[in-house]
């Protein structure tokens, strides 16, 4: 699957992915959380269009299943080429978009779209104009859930959004008990 989402990302099921990516031993919850990221946004934010694809490019030869990292490089090479919206990088990560939402709207438990990291959600927030300004983590029908408390950077009202973090937190504690084999999940 992973084969056939690097050559054609925009005819790829992002929700079988996921889910399959979420279930292998490669699956790493600390995603989009990398020195590569860190030193990719740093160079957006100087104005460094290049060096920020670089270092978003060696992020993704890492995890390809970063959204950050297909984010930060497709917006680098708008930086230098101007926008395409047939970009690869740009297909991923609307793909990857589109398949968290499709698990939900945030407004509710209920409602609460499935992650795979806490990098997810902050992608998530920034594209809704959001800032989160308070996390607590909840449990509730035996699920576990990210509420954020967030502000509306156009209005300034705030509000609240959940998020699913069963699969982060089932992998994160087989990680630490040293069970790193593959967790049973549902991004769906």
């Amino acid at each position: 699957m992973l084969v056939v989402a690097k050559t054609n990302p925009g005819g790829t099921d992002w929700t079988a992915l996921r889910a399959a990516y979420a279930a292998s031993p490669a699956f790493d919850p600390s995603v989009g959380q990398s020195q590569a990221i860190r030193a990719s946004i740093a160079a957006l934010q100087a104005g460094n269009s290049s060096e920020a694809l670089e270092q978003a490019e060696a992020d993704l030869r890492i995890n390809w299943m970063d959204l950050r990292g297909h984010m930060l490089a497709a917006t680098a090479k708008v930086g230098l080429n101007g926008p395409n919206p047939s970009d690869p990088d740009l297909l991923a990560a609307e793909g990857i978009i589109r398949a968290i939402h499709a698990t939900g709207d945030g407004q509710t438990p209920e409602t609460a779209p499935h992650v795979l990291g806490a990098s997810e959600e902050h992608v998530l927030l920034a594209l809704g104009h959001l800032k989160e300004i308070q996390q607590r983590l909840v449990r509730i029908n035996g699920h576990s859930f990210d509420v954020l408390t967030v502000i509306d950077t156009r209005t300034g009202s705030q509000g609240g959004v959940y998020f699913n973090v069963d699969t982060l937190l089932a992998r994160e504690t087989a990680l630490a008990t040293g069970q790193a084999q593959v967790v049973p999940v549902s991004v769906q």
